[in-house]
């Protein structure tokens, strides 16, 4: 029912999906506990003792950015035509994914700065076959420059972003010098700042040598989220398969932007290794390109019924989560 209603352009998706987050993240409002916050930077460690001491409001926090998040990332799927045809599908599946496990149930500083790199992304996917691009590359490095503000792997992306260009358009050196003037923008205001401030050794110390001194390498995840990692990764091989089936079938626009996105999964992916805790919140800024990816997979199952079958198996599994951590 759910995935047969989004994946048209039906109005009512627009109550659907908020509800669908509302209520995924309800159990998160009655958690006492806290997940486990990873690397993070001045733009969001400037408010976490805030964040800690008010969960709610972090929690709303949250749930608000997921729900633009999601819509965010629909309008990019259905605007650069990443999708075989306009949905709200999109948006269903990473608020769903983004909501599945309680660890994820926070407004964690991936959460934000995935917001901030899906419009980077829109924007550099807007330069393809256009002319005008210049102030348009500037903008994109400025959001992803801002999001590595909030949470330091993010700044992996700004590479993802130099090999968007590289697909996307003829070598142009200048527009190389734009991007990354534009990513380093907010680090030479921040740095300035700090500096004036004579705090950027503490800075320097509580956001990049301690982070890396203490890191941990080993995964920590309860029993109860592994079910929903299964249906994850189910959903990962059927998106693979149809990103590999469909490669030859798709238009030169549709392809380009696979590509980017291949590029920007690989960075994502980057992103886990480069955080402080191996927690089930790593794994946030990969849900961006697996929604993409995924919803040309929904899309393409012939029979209705499975669709909806991999879905409740999803939903079905967070509902499983919190059964067992009742016990």
């Amino acid at each position: 029912m759910f995935i047969g209603i989004t994946s048209s352009k039906q109005p009512v998706s627009l109550v659907l999906i908020p509800l669908t987050a509302v209520l995924l993240w309800l159990p998160g409002f009655f958690l006492e506990a806290q997940p486990n916050l990873q690397v993070n930077m001045p733009l969001y460690g400037s408010i976490e003792p805030w964040l800690i001491v008010n969960p709610f409001i972090a929690r709303l926090f949250g749930l608000t950015t997921v729900i633009l998040t999601g819509f965010s990332i629909n309008y990019v799927v259905n605007e650069h035509q990443i999708a075989p045809k306009k949905s709200w599908l999109p948006a269903l599946l990473y608020v769903t994914m983004a909501s599945s496990t309680p660890g994820l149930l926070w407004l964690h500083p991936a959460l934000p700065a995935t917001f901030l790199l899906v419009w980077s992304l829109h924007l550099v996917l807007s330069t393809y076959r256009d002319e005008t691009v210049k102030g348009t590359i500037f903008h994109a490095g400025v959001l992803a420059g801002l999001s590595a503000l909030i949470y330091f792997p993010a700044i992996l992306f700004i590479l993802c972003l130099l090999v968007a260009l590289i697909i996307l358009r003829p070598f142009n050196g200048r527009e190389w010098v734009i991007l990354f003037s534009g990513a380093s923008l907010p680090f030479v205001y921040s740095g300035f700042y700090f500096f004036m401030a004579d705090s950027w050794q503490g800075v320097t110390r509580r956001y990049i040598v301690d982070p890396i001194m203490n890191k941990n390498w080993f995964l920590k995840l309860e029993v109860a989220d592994y079910a929903v990692f299964g249906v994850l990764i189910i959903i990962f091989l059927g998106a693979l398969y149809r990103y590999v089936a469909g490669a030859g079938t798709s238009t030169m626009k549709t392809k380009k932007s696979s590509s980017v996105l291949s590029w920007m999964g690989i960075c994502s992916a980057l992103t886990v290794l480069s955080s402080q805790h191996f927690h089930s919140s790593s794994f946030l800024f990969l849900l961006a390109p697996l929604t993409m990816f995924a919803t040309n997979y929904f899309i393409a199952m012939r029979k209705p019924v499975l669709r909806e079958l991999v879905y409740v198996l999803l939903i079905g599994a967070v509902i499983g989560g919190y059964l067992m951590r009742g016990n």
